[in-house]
């Protein structure tokens, strides 16, 4: 048998166990990948079939990574992972793709032997058992959260719906119940307000209709759903579970707890604490707390109007690249707590007022005042670690003394951060001292105790350099361990010298002494110096990076050795006292997931300020109004996300909304005319004024809205089976039922996706409707036959943006201007792009009988000449109405005439003939002098 044979051989060995192994482990769900850990080591992991397919094209870009192990009925495909691409895949599948991620160990120690255990697993909402994995080298700046959802309905056949929401950041509960419609249209709203990554749901055949119509809303907002069994939701041990899974106060009564009398969102709970595992091991109890979350003190929005204002990318925005969103112009926050809080503030806009004036208060003081805002940024802020992962970690006692030591630097960062608060003396210092001086003193007692804590046990001048060990004086072992290393580090600091003089360099500048925990001591040179050390046989070098040339020579790498030997020694001596420092540590962990808090709303703020005053144009700080005054007045109004771009000069435009007088817009214009950007920047100024943040205008002065509703741009979902006409119907749906006369809506090209007569009539109805509703709403549209609505409709206002139109091509203004667009534009432009100039005569020959009724012999397109025509077709219009109204007054006359017994039928029919006859006659007397009757008549004797 030769080699060949041998490898075919032990390769179908494998295969079988491997196959064995795996087709033991329950299904695999299609949204959940598995990796299998190769050795003790874990420095290498195998994937299997579909997910083996998967890893050859994202990881490596080719199949020739797929080996097939095994023969027959025993095949099977695999892929090798290093520990590198695990972490890199596992970050993608987990933060981007929403995949599921489970880890599995071989729990046998017999030889040619498998059995696949679960070793650890994440899902988007749950990321904790991968925090060290995915955060090792940068903080959270995402949150986590799982939504569990359950509908129940009362005697009267009301939907109640149950919502639960299990945060994993902060350890805490959200219990929602609340009666919603058949659209399901607050629960989208909550489902914006939580933003969950993922969400579990009961499968139960007789409520298939409701958990169809729950996936369809969750999955349009992006999150992952898991449809469970039915018994999963059964809430009879609920109390008991949560007495393990709560951090309760001593002698406190669980049951009188009103959040629990919400039945329905309690058997949620129960499904979310089953998926999430909450009670399988000690990591998760006593830890969470039930927050009351009440939605009614936050502004409505869905999905539509999150993509609309830019929080969110649509489709098209995503496969162009383009990621300019409102998240990447507004954050520039310096802690990865902040960013997770502004996430969350642009979701949840506020409806108090008092609260708004507060944060607008802040925002101002920051604003005023440079030195303060530049000293938050620039030294405090970014200086500071994510307090709730510390807290996080400490609670489940799986922080190191690097992590302590980030704390005790925090804290002593404290007492600066204050003095420069405190030494704001503006208007507004009152609120920051309220907000965050008196709260930061109230902690300092509890931190400052921790602080005691490590500076007593832990080497502070050795963590300075990076190495995290406890003081040498504690111990009498550790007083000679440190000694003999301190001798070797004299040593080695000799030995740099001696090397220096060797190649002619100079000591601790061109020549300086490194070390890592992977490599040991060395010497590093600069890339242009490394000509002094190549083939120089004394030394080695390690790596060439831009950052210089690693190297060392024979007594560096034996004294290195050394060092680590005794430095492992040294680090196992120490680690028991190491547990009791990180025992006591943990009883801290409230303090410092408090502290967390109120860094990421100062983050937030400052941020709020630095953007506001840093723009190229200022932002303004809104004046507030209280809800149900209907007052919006914007002046130099500018789009944040467009402003930012390179090279644009933004064109201000104003808007005024005024009760019962001017609440609804119709905005006209051409293709590309500033329209859907002028909508969107109207809500964006109304969401930024209802989180606390300056408005980017000149004048700006809102009255506080319920929700922002919005239906802006094409987005159809073919994956889904959801045409663009049916995305835009959906989305009109969910503005018509909730939208109040405090709601701001905006509406851009409604009716699309259809024929235009019958995407016209439901633009028009639609416009009405809202008109009558009496909310602050801008619409823009094509149809200018809409534009007559102000006519028929209160409030309702007509708007333009301009264009010049001449042979040399359309020129954009961008300016919005009173009354509607006098024209189209469409034609102009097919002109100037190149159009074949045949399809132009024939779109220019359809486009008059269609639009403006020119006939063969009136050719002139120009401006005068649409003019003539759309007035000649208005006129004829009103006569037309006018001859249909006079009819009917005709026929009613005859036929009452009749039933009074004056005449009999006859008579009647006669004398409205007579009149018919006259009112013909009358309106083709008209038509001798209006094209648009004539052509009316002549086609209707054809």
């Amino acid at each position: 048998m030769g080699a060949g044979d041998d490898k075919d051989a032990a390769d179908a060995a494998s295969g079988g166990v491997y196959f064995t192994a795996f087709r033991k482990l329950p299904e695999q769900s299609a949204t959940t990948i598995r990796f299998f850990e190769k050795n003790s080591d874990a420095d290498a992991y195998i994937v299997f079939e579909k997910d083996a397919v998967l890893a050859s094209k994202e990881v490596f870009q080719t199949n020739a990574v797929i080996k097939t192990y095994g023969s027959g009925t025993s095949k099977i495909d695999l892929v090798n992972i290093n520990r590198a691409r695990f972490e890199s895949w596992v970050r993608d599948l987990l933060l981007i793709k929403q995949y599921r991620v489970e880890v599995y160990a071989n729990s046998s120690s017999a030889k040619g032997r498998i059995d696949w255990v679960i070793q650890y697993r994440g899902s988007p909402g749950n990321l904790t058992q991968f925090e060290d994995l995915l955060f090792a080298n940068s903080e959270v700046t995402v949150n986590n959260g799982t939504l569990g959802v359950r509908i129940s309905y009362t005697a009267d056949r009301n939907k109640t719906v149950g919502v639960s929401y299990v945060n994993m950041n902060e350890w805490q509960i959200h219990l929602l119940e609340f009666l919603d419609n058949d659209a399901l249209t607050t629960f989208e709203s909550i489902v914006v307000q939580l933003s969950p990554k993922e969400a579990v749901l009961p499968v139960s055949p007789s409520h298939a209709e409701d958990t169809a119509a729950l996936k369809t809303i969750l999955e349009r907002n992006g999150v992952l759903v898991n449809e469970r069994k039915l018994s999963d939701f059964d809430s009879k041990d609920l109390t008991q579970d949560l007495m393990k899974l709560l951090k309760l106060k001593k002698d406190q009564n669980m049951a009188a707890d009103p959040e629990l009398e919400k039945t329905t969102a309690c058997s949620s709970l129960c499904g979310v604490i089953k998926y999430l595992e909450l009670l399988s091991g000690d990591a998760y109890l006593h830890q969470f707390a039930i927050t009351p979350h009440n939605f009614e003190l936050y502004a409505k929005m869905d999905s539509a109007a999150c993509r609309a204002l830019h929080l969110t990318l649509n489709n098209l925005e995503q496969s162009s690249g383009n990621e300019t969103t409102l998240m990447s112009v507004l954050d520039k926050c310096r802690t990865s707590q902040g960013k997770r809080l502004l996430a969350q503030f642009l979701k949840q806009p506020l409806i108090d007022k008092d609260k708004l004036e507060e944060r607008l208060d802040i925002v101002e003081a920051l604003v005023g005042d440079i030195v303060l805002r530049k000293t938050l940024c620039d030294d405090h802020l970014r200086r500071i670690p994510d307090c709730q992962v510390l807290s996080r970690k400490l609670l489940k006692k799986r922080a190191t003394l690097q992590d302590c030591y980030k704390g005790y630097m925090c804290i002593s960062r404290l007492p600066n951060l204050l003095t420069d608060l405190e030494a704001h003396d503006g208007p507004k210092s009152h609120v920051l001292a309220s907000y965050f001086c008196e709260p930061i003193k109230a902690m300092q007692e509890d931190l400052n105790k921790f602080n005691e804590m490590i500076s007593t046990t832990l080497d502070i001048a050795m963590a300075e350099k990076g190495d995290f060990v406890v003081k040498s004086d504690i111990h009498e072992d550790f007083q000679v361990l440190r000694s003999e290393m301190d001798e070797i580090e004299v040593k080695m600091a000799e030995e740099t010298y001696s090397v220096a003089k060797d190649l002619s360099l100079e000591a601790n500048k061109s020549l300086k002494l490194e070390s890592n925990t992977q490599t040991g001591h060395f010497f590093r040179i600069t890339l242009k110096e490394e000509k002094s050390i190549r083939n120089n046989p004394s030394y080695s070098i390690i790596h060439s990076t831009k950052g210089g040339v690693a190297f060392r020579n024979t007594k560096l790498e034996l004294l290195s050795e050394r060092y680590r030997a005794k430095h492992r020694k040294y680090e196992e001596e120490q680690k028991d006292i190491v547990r009791d420092i990180l025992d006591v540590a943990a009883g801290y962990s409230s303090c410092f997931q408090q502290l967390g808090h109120l860094i990421s709303i100062l983050d937030v703020l400052t941020n709020f300020a630095d953007v506001s005053a840093s723009s190229s144009t200022p932002y303004v700080r809104p004046v507030l109004h209280s809800k149900g005054t209907g007052v919006i007045k914007l002046e130099g109004l500018r789009h944040p996300c467009v402003e930012a771009q390179p090279n644009v000069n933004y064109i201000p435009n104003d808007i005024h909304f005024v009760k019962d007088k001017q609440m609804f817009y119709i905005v006209t214009g051409p293709n590309m005319g500033g329209k859907s950007t002028f909508l969107r920047s109207v809500g964006i100024a109304s969401l930024l004024a209802q989180v606390g943040c300056f408005v980017p205008a000149s004048c700006a002065e809102l009255s506080i809205v319920d929700g922002i509703l919005a239906r802006v741009g094409a987005g159809d979902s073919l994956n889904k089976g959801v045409s663009t006409f049916m995305a835009e119907m959906i989305e009109t749906s969910f503005i018509l039922k909730t939208a109040t006369a405090d709601t701001l809506v905006l509406i851009d090209e409604l009716g699309r996706g259809t024929s235009t007569y019958d995407g016209f009539g439901l633009c028009w109805a639609i416009s009405e409707r809202l008109a009558k509703v009496g909310c602050f709403c801008v619409l823009a549209t094509h149809f200018h036959e809409l534009t007559s609505l102000s006519e028929e409709a209160k409030g309702v206002v007509n708007v333009h943006f301009s264009a010049v139109a001449d042979e040399n091509g359309l020129a954009m203004l961008y300016k919005l201007e009173n009354g509607s667009c006098d024209r189209s534009f469409g034609i102009h432009v097919t002109t100037v792009t190149d159009f074949p100039p045949h399809v132009i005569k024939t779109a220019k020959t359809m486009a008059k009988k269609l639009e403006d009724f020119a006939q063969d012999e009136d050719k002139d397109d120009d401006e005068e000449a649409v003019k003539r025509r759309q007035r000649e077709k208005k006129t004829g219009l009103e006569a037309i109405e006018q001859f249909k109204l006079s009819l009917k007054d005709a026929y009613e006359k005859c036929n009452s005439a009749m039933e009074r017994g004056e005449i009999d039928e006859n008579e009647a029919e006669l004398k409205f003939q007579a009149a018919s006859e006259k009112l013909l006659s009358e309106i083709t007397e008209k038509a001798a002098e209006n094209p648009y009757l004539k052509h009316l008549l002549d086609q209707s004797k054809n």
